[in-house]
Order: C-alpha cells, then sequence, then structure tokens
C-alpha cells in the first residue's frame, strides 16, 4: 500500500513517513500543493493524509478539487485544526476521516487501516492457493503451519506480484512501486528481493513459482500439483 502524506512540517511530515514505515506502508511525503500534483500526475496511491495548512494553498481546496475530479482515493485529514466547524468544512468537503494533532501513531494507523479496508478498489486483503495464504494489509504470510518471515521489502514485492499474478511485472514498475520518494531502490537490491522471496517460497513448499522474464521482470505463477 503506498501513501502519500502532504505535509509542510517537515519535521512532522518526516516522523509520519517513519511511523508508516515501520508499519510496512511504502510512503512518500510532499510539501506544498504544487509538489502534490507533481508526483501525482505520474503516481498512483492507495491513501492521501492531507494538512489543511498548506504554503501555497488550502487544503480544503486541494481535496473538493480531487473530489470534484472524480478522484476516490481515501483521504484522511491530519491537522491543528480542531473547531468542530473545521471537521464538518473538511469531511463535507470530500475527507473521509479527520484527525486533529498532536495524535499517538497508534491511532493514526488504526484509521489508516479503516479507511483501507472501505477503499472499494479493494476486492479482498486475502490471497490464498490451496497451500498458502498472504494478508496483503498486515503482511502475515503462512504456508500450512509454518508461518514464513519475510523482511519488509520481500513482503511489498509479494504483494505487487500478487496484485499483477500471471503477468509479467518488469523491473522499472518494481523500482517505481517500491521505492519510497527519499530512497533509491536499486538494481542489485531487487536482485536480493527477488532472490530471497523465491527461496522462501521453496523452503516452504509453497504452490507459487516466481518466474524470471529475462531482460524483462518476473512472474508469480501457481504451480499445479
Amino acid at each position: 500500500m503506498r501513501i502519500l502524506v502532504v505535509e509542510d512540517n517537515d519535521r512532522f511530515g518526516r516522523l509520519v513517513v517513519e511511523h508508516l514505515s515501520e508499519a510496512d506502508y511504502i510512503v512518500d511525503l510532499v510539501g506544498t500543493v504544487e509538489e502534490f500534483y507533481s508526483i501525482n500526475s505520474y503516481m498512483s496511491f492507495d491513501l492521501y493524509i492531507i494538512d489543511l495548512g498548506l504554503p501555497d494553498g488550502d487544503g480544503i481546496k486541494l481535496i473538493q478539487r480531487l473530489r470534484q475530479n472524480n478522484n476516490c482515493t481515501p483521504i484522511l485529514i491530519a491537522t491543528a485544526r480542531a473547531r468542530l466547524d473545521e471537521k464538518i468544512r473538511g469531511l463535507d468537503a470530500g475527507a473521509d476521516d479527520y484527525l486533529v494533532k498532536p495524535f499517538n501513531h497508534r491511532e493514526l494507523l488504526a484509521r489508516i487501516r479503516a479507511l483501507l479496508r472501505r477503499k472499494p478498489t479493494i476486492q479482498s486483503e486475502l490471497f490464498t492457493t490451496p497451500s498458502l495464504s498472504f494478508n496483503m494489509i498486515t503482511g502475515d504470510l503462512s504456508c500450512g503451519d509454518m508461518n514464513l518471515q519475510l523482511r519488509r521489502g520481500e513482503r511489498r514485492l509479494l504483494t505487487l506480484l500478487i496484485q499483477h499474478s500471471g503477468n509479467t511485472v518488469t523491473r522499472e514498475l518494481i523500482e517505481s512501486r517500491l521505492k519510497n520518494f527519499q530512497e533509491n531502490c536499486s538494481s542489485n537490491s531487487i536482485d536480493k528481493m527477488v532472490s530471497r522471496l523465491r527461496k522462501a517460497l521453496a523452503a516452504a513448499k509453497s504452490d507459487l513459482q516466481l518466474k524470471t522474464i529475462r531482460g524483462v521482470g518476473y512472474i508469480l505463477e501457481e504451480t499445479r500439483q
């Protein structure tokens, strides 16, 4: 799951990014409306977290414009504005939830989980085969009676491959989806993630096979017993 945080307080924004990254979300951080439109023009997100007081525009107007353009991505307002009329104005503008600063990061994560569960584009958070079960929200992976321990990168990679199950996923797509806005995802790191994920699936004797399509990318296929 990829989240865009729109927050002009760099220190606070990076703290939010840290908490969300630890919870296994891919997070991008921008500080202005202009930067929001720039990154949103070439990258898709599962959730927006938007502050209302931005240096080059009003967060309410940003939300209204998104909804007017039929953008249905869940929106969580995170702001210091605590007045009731501000909350009503934000929700009426099209936000799905409203959180007043300062807040506990555990409440933030709970609200994010609730919004993502309601997201209409998510048909199911649970991917299953005859031998394997993977929760794409929590990252829990089991094969038979075995619980598999994957690193954050492998869990993100597996989620991406499942979302494109049966189709080739290019290295370019993997790189763009797995890297954070501030952190590069190198070709070498992708190779290591693929290798570790492939070994984990094989060691657990799962019915999933991760194949390399030389010069293109990878494909996840279910093997027939």
